[in-house]
C-alpha cells in the first residue's frame, strides 16, 4: 500500500487508527477491564499500528527530502523520535504513576492524534509511481523484491544480523547492572541514558555527513565496530569505562539504524520503495530469535561471555560482507 497511495495521508490514517487503540485502552482502564488477554491484543494492535508507521514514513521522509539528503533526513526523523520519546516517557511514567493507565493511554490517544493533524502541514509530495510490467499483489511485493535483487538480499541480511547479535543487547544490560557491575537499578538507568546520548551524538553526527561517505561500504564497518563495542562492553572491568562503551555503542547503533532504510532505497526503483523499507521491517521482526538466543547463552555461560561471543560473529559477519563490498560481489551506492 505504501507504493501505491499517497503515504502522508497512508500515515495519517495509521495515525487516526493509534488514536483509536489508545483511546480505546483508556477507556477499557478506567472501566477496569485490562485483563491479560486484553492487553495481549492491545499490543498486537498497537505492534501493527508501529509496523505500519515505521514502513510508511521512512519512504516518506525520503519523498520529502529527495534521495540527496535521504540519509540526513531519516537520522533526523530518528533524533526527534528520541528526543520526544524522553519527554514522553517521563510524561507517561509520570501519568501512570498519578492517575493510572486510564490517563496514560488517553495522553497516547493524544500523541497519535497530534501527530496526524500535523503531517497537514507538510506539502504535498508526489504520489508513487508503479513499477512498469509489474503485476503482482502488493502483498507478496517486498517478498518478491528480497528474492530478486541481490542488494536488497545482503542488506536484510546486515539488518537481521543486526537485530538477532547487536540489538538483543537490551536483553542482557539489567544482568550487567545487577549481577556483574553491580550498579542496581539506579546504575541501569544511567546506562540506559548514556547509551541513548550516544544514539543522539551518533545522529547528529550522521545527519551532518556528505552523501558520499554513507552511500559506501559505511554501514558495513559502523556493524564491524558496532560487533567490537559489544566485545569490549563484556569485558570492561570498571562501570565507568562500560558507560564509555555505551555511548560508542549507542551512537553506532543509531547510525546503522538510520543508515539501512535509506540504502534499502537507493538499490531499487522509485515504484519499489515502500516494498524494500518493508523488507526492512520484516528483517527487524527476527529480532525475537537474538532475544531467545543471547537469553539461553546467557543462562548457560553467563551474560558477559554471551554478549560477547555474539559481538565477535556479528563483527565476522559484518566484516565479511564489507570486504565483499570491496571485492565489487555487490554495492549500492549506484
Amino acid at each position: 500500500m505504501s507504493d501505491r497511495r499517497d503515504r502522508r495521508k497512508l500515515l495519517q490514517v495509521v495515525y487516526f487508527f493509534g488514536a483509536v487503540v489508545g483511546a480505546g485502552t483508556s477507556i477499557t482502564s478506567v472501566q477496569g477491564g485490562l485483563a491479560f488477554p486484553v492487553l495481549v491484543g492491545i499490543a498486537l494492535l498497537l505492534g501493527v499500528t508501529d509496523v505500519c508507521l515505521t514502513t510508511t514514513d521512512r519512504a516518506f521522509c525520503y519523498d520529502v527530502v529527495g534521495p540527496e539528503e535521504a540519509v540526513n533526513g531519516i537520522a533526523l526523523n530518528m533524533l526527534g523520535d528520541k528526543a520526544f520519546g524522553f519527554f514522553g516517557a517521563l510524561a507517561a511514567g509520570s501519568l501512570l504513576a498519578v492517575w493510572g493507565a486510564g490517563a496514560a493511554f488517553a495522553a497516547i490517544a493524544a500523541a497519535y492524534l497530534l501527530g496526524a493533524l500535523s503531517l497537514a502541514l507538510i506539502p504535498r509530495t508526489p504520489r508513487p509511481s508503479h513499477v512498469e510490467g509489474e503485476e503482482e499483489p502488493p502483498m507478496f511485493k517486498s517478498l518478491i523484491l528480497l528474492w530478486k535483487n541481490k542488494n536488497v538480499i545482503v542488506l536484510a541480511i546486515v539488518v537481521a544480523a543486526a537485530e538477532i547479535l547487536a540489538f538483543s543487547s537490551d536483553v542482557v544490560l539489567p544482568s550487567f547492572a545487577m549481577h556483574v557491575l553491580q550498579v542496581g537499578e539506579s546504575g541501569l538507568g544511567a546506562m540506559y541514558a548514556v547509551r541513548n546520548l550516544g544514539s543522539v551524538i551518533g545522529l547528529v553526527v550522521l545527519a551532518s555527513l556528505p552523501r558520499r561517505l554513507y552511500r559506501g561500504p559505511l554501514v558495513l564497518w559502523l556493524g564491524a565496530f558496532f560487533g567490537l563495542g559489544l566485545v569490549a562492553f563484556s569485558a570492561a572491568p570498571t562501570y565507568l569505562l562500560s558507560l564509555l562503551l555505551l555511548g560508542v555503542v549507542g551512537a553506532i547503533w543509531a547510525s546503522v539504524d538510520s543508515l539501512l532504510p535509506a540504502l534499502l532505497q537507493y538499490g531499487v526503483r522509485d515504484g519499489e520503495r515502500g516494498a524494500a523499507v518493508g523488507v526492512w521491517n520484516f528483517s527487524r521482526g527476527l529480532g525475537p530469535l537474538g532475544h531467545l538466543e543471547v537469553g539461553a547463552l546467557a543462562a548457560a555461560l553467563g551474560a558477559p561471555l554471551a554478549q560477547g561471543i555474539n559481538g565477535v560473529l556479528l563483527f565476522l559477519i559484518m566484516g565479511s560482507f564489507a570486504l565483499l563490498y570491496r571485492a565489487r560481489r555487490f554495492g549500492w551506492s549506484e
